[in-house]
């Protein structure tokens, strides 16, 4: 593509582990991608004694959500990260998810509409999660493949962003990021030819009836692969 890619990463708590892989990513990105193509926006859910956790981040613009509740509100974070972008494409990204950013810029072209970055991406355990980082290599013994559209991210074009957004009604995570896809649909798909993988973290803890609610808003989940 030319021009400007919006990379929009939701954030909500900031433990060792994350904080991490955030990093991890965060290089990646801004190695691969050219400054003067490259819109990175931390959109932020966090708490006031994590803030300083984030200053070192300086090519990243960070924009703060102020929620009323203790809850993660990622689709909002999404929403309102995409808002506050200058690229003619938003790639929304989880901060655990790997990889080639260069790849996929150099892949998208300006009459696409929505692109998958990757085919799927591999779950990592913790040790091959640290070897990825400690060496940039990687030898996967175990693996779980997640081939959702969605999962993980997605690359919208700005102006069909701007009629299709995420749905704010999801309240922590789960199951927003396909639904969010299948009102994608619509529109024309490019898949790009490469593998992603998934940093290891602790598991989180969430809320059961959010994530069942949650559920219930995606209607017919077996209607998404059709």
């Amino acid at each position: 593509m030319t021009g400007v890619l919006s990379v929009v990463i939701p954030l909500y708590r900031l433990d060792e582990c994350r904080l991490r892989n955030l990093s991890f990513i965060y290089d990646r990105l801004t190695e691969e991608i050219d400054q003067d193509h490259l819109d990175l926006i931390f959109s932020i859910q966090v708490s006031e004694k994590d803030v300083h956790k984030l200053r070192g981040f300086r090519r990243a613009r960070k924009q703060y959500v102020l929620i009323s509740d203790d809850k993660f509100h990622k689709s909002k974070l999404l929403n309102y990260g995409a808002s506050c972008s200058i690229g003619s494409f938003i790639l929304f990204l989880d901060s655990d998810i790997h990889f080639n950013f260069e790849n996929l810029y150099n892949s998208i072209d300006n009459e696409d509409q929505i692109v998958k970055p990757f085919e799927y991406f591999i779950k990592l355990d913790e040790k091959e999660t640290e070897q990825l980082i400690n060496t940039r290599k990687i030898s996967v013994q175990h693996s779980q493949v997640i081939e959702e559209l969605g999962a993980g991210a997605i690359v919208v074009r700005k102006d069909i962003f701007q009629t299709v957004k995420y749905n704010e009604q999801f309240v922590n995570w789960g199951w927003e990021d396909i639904e969010y896809a299948r009102r994608l649909k619509q529109f024309k798909l490019k898949v790009i030819n490469q593998k992603s993988v998934h940093l290891y973290h602790k598991p989180v803890d969430i809320n059961m009836d959010d994530y069942y609610k949650n559920r219930l808003l995606v209607g017919n989940i077996k209607e998404i692969d059709k």
